[in-house]
């Protein structure tokens, strides 16, 4: 009897342990994504703003919030469970072929440089605005100066969503296909799911017409979808002469998300 009631109360405080954790994960996700939607929106004022005087009250705002590492810290707590745990440094791996020459890559976004166990083959520049390891580079993408350099690969991944402007959305791939070497070379871009099956104004669809403009195609037999997330490996081409910018409602509904980009 004794040692059944010891089970007993040990199987409560597991449960209980279990609804905390759960709870207290759920408490974490909705804190980060709160975090994260107002960051989005102070970028867009500072990006609006004329008068110093809200220039200078929308970054002491920032800085209350803890700055950009604060921002960094609740992007990665604001992933799903895959998100967070996801490396899309083996991903793209699966989509190359070893060769004689290094692969020359770019990793726009990358905390840490998920490459560096593949150097005898990938040779990678990682950047992000505040890395968190010395082997990346402290570079907004939006003012890298390659120079002559191109890349055999540019990796965006998980990056284009935390983006708060549409247009510079659009900027970012625009750049990021400048930066390909020739027509063998490959964009990749890693967005979660969501972004396309449940955004208001952005699907497939519109989102493969779009890439067009830039002269992207996807290879299809190399993209995937994922419960959580949407993986692309594009390739450069001609671009499109003409494409419909025009913002549209495309679903409806109080659940859509409003997540789009300006090509």
């Amino acid at each position: 009897m004794e040692s059944s009631s010891r089970r007993k109360i040990s199987r409560s405080r597991k449960l209980k342990r279990s609804k905390f954790l759960h709870m207290d994960r759920a408490q974490c996700l909705k804190s980060s994504r709160s975090l994260i939607t107002e960051w989005h929106c102070l970028e867009k004022r500072l990006l609006n703003a004329k008068c110093p005087r809200e220039i200078a009250s929308v970054q002491e705002r920032m800085d209350e919030m803890g700055g950009l590492g604060r921002y960094q810290d609740a992007s990665i707590a604001g992933h799903s469970k895959a998100a967070a745990k996801f490396n899309s440094a083996k991903w793209v791996i699966t989509c190359l072929r070893r060769r004689q020459d290094k692969y020359r890559l770019l990793d726009v976004g990358a905390l840490s440089n998920h490459y560096l166990p593949y150097s005898s083959w990938i040779d990678c520049t990682a950047m992000d605005l505040k890395p968190r390891h010395s082997s990346v580079l402290e570079q907004d993408f939006f003012t890298y100066e390659p120079g002559q350099n191109r890349f055999d690969v540019v990796v965006l991944s998980l990056i284009l969503n935390f983006v708060a402007c549409k247009a510079k959305r659009g900027l970012m791939i625009r750049l990021a296909a400048d930066l390909l070497a020739d027509s063998e070379s490959i964009l990749v871009i890693v967005l979660p799911k969501a972004c396309l099956d449940n955004s208001r104004y952005l699907d497939n669809e519109r989102f493969i017409n779009g890439l067009e403009v830039y002269g992207l195609q996807p290879v299809l037999p190399l993209c995937k979808v994922t419960a959580k997330l949407s993986l692309w490996i594009l390739k450069k081409g001609v671009p499109k002469q003409s494409h419909d910018s025009r913002q549209k409602i495309i679903r409806s509904g109080s659940n859509r998300n409003n997540f789009s980009i300006t090509f």
